[in-house]
């Protein structure tokens, strides 16, 4: 009960970061540094084995005042996934609850976006 009472509304949301955005915002330093405890694990195809290191500090960057870098998609209830095809302009989401498949044009979006 307790998955079909969280699917009452007849849509969700997929959240869709602009990465190229994201990393232009790091570069300019507007990223915030916070103390955190984190594992950072590196695989090596050489040994075939991974090594972790134990790191204190990470950068965030809060979309609630870089307004530009992340994005709600408004899609079928209960998303629990999301793709994009190898040419990236195809973004695919996909639900348990709802009988269809939604496909979104990457290039649409941004269109809509610079629209705002």
């Amino acid at each position: 009960m307790l998955e079909v009472n969280a699917s009452q509304k007849d849509k969700d949301f997929i959240m869709a970061v602009n990465w190229k955005k994201a990393e232009e915002y790091l570069k300019a330093g507007k990223g915030i540094k916070q103390t955190v405890k984190y594992a950072h694990n590196v695989y090596s195809d050489i040994t075939h084995s991974a090594t972790s290191e134990m790191r204190t500090e990470v950068t965030i960057l809060d979309a609630s005042i870089l307004k530009d870098i992340c994005y709600f998609i408004p899609c079928p209830k209960s998303p629990h996934g999301c793709d994009v095809d190898p040419t990236g302009e195809y973004i695919v989401g996909s639900g348990k609850l709802a009988a269809l498949i939604p496909v979104f044009s990457f290039d649409k979006l941004a269109i809509a976006i610079k629209a705002l």
